[in-house]
């Protein structure tokens, strides 16, 4: 399974992990990758 996460700051993200995602029945492991950048995907109208 896959999943993002948004985070205030590491301290936010090992309380995410630790408090919240460990806890879920049948979640044994976690593996995090961080995202120095984020795109922001937005539509633009093209005017014809």
């Amino acid at each position: 399974m896959l999943t993002k996460l948004y985070s205030r700051d590491n301290e936010h993200l090992m309380d995410l992990l630790n408090s919240k995602i460990q806890e879920i029945p049948g979640v044994t492991a976690t593996e995090t990758l961080i995202s120095l950048e984020q795109s922001i995907k937005k539509e633009i109208p093209i005017q014809s």
